[in-house]
């Protein structure tokens, strides 16, 4: 079973300061494409910034992103997952805590992060090669040897 190590693969690691602004942050996410990024103090994870605090802290709230300081508006109560848990597990834990992004960590040091969308894949890959096995056994027609007639 595939596990979050191999998930994540050599992807780098995309973060923040704390001290950036929220317009700063939500600029770094499109350029790379992501919901979610983790924030840190130096080498110290202190939370996360993603698209739901956007929306809930400072859309909602109407602040200005330009002004407004990621550390006022992230997520600090954070939800992680060791690098050999399953995707299965890690799936288990996103839906306990409705989370659609998972902190991987490995002795305690953050490696990368999971999406929702990554651990679909998964499965859709998983049901991919059944599929193929199963037509191949289906459509494969019995060898008739010679010596059989």
């Amino acid at each position: 079973m595939k596990t979050l190590k191999e998930i994540i693969g050599n992807r780098p690691l995309l973060t923040v300061h704390k001290d950036i602004t929220v317009q700063e942050a939500c600029k770094f996410m499109c350029e790379h494409k992501i919901g979610l990024v983790p924030v840190f103090d130096g080498n110290k994870l202190v939370g996360v910034f993603s698209e739901r605090d956007l929306m809930q802290r400072v859309i909602a709230e109407k602040k200005n992103p330009a002004e407004v300081k990621v550390s006022e508006v992230m997520t600090v109560n954070l939800i992680v997952a060791d690098e050999n848990e399953t995707y299965l597990d890690a799936l288990a834990k996103m839906k306990k805590a409705n989370i659609r992004h998972l902190l991987v960590t490995s002795k305690e040091k953050l490696i990368g992060v999971v999406s929702i969308r990554d651990i679909l894949q998964v499965e859709l890959d998983i049901k991919e090669e059944t599929i193929e096995v199963l037509y191949n056994y289906i459509n494969s027609k019995p060898i008739i040897k010679q010596s059989d007639i």
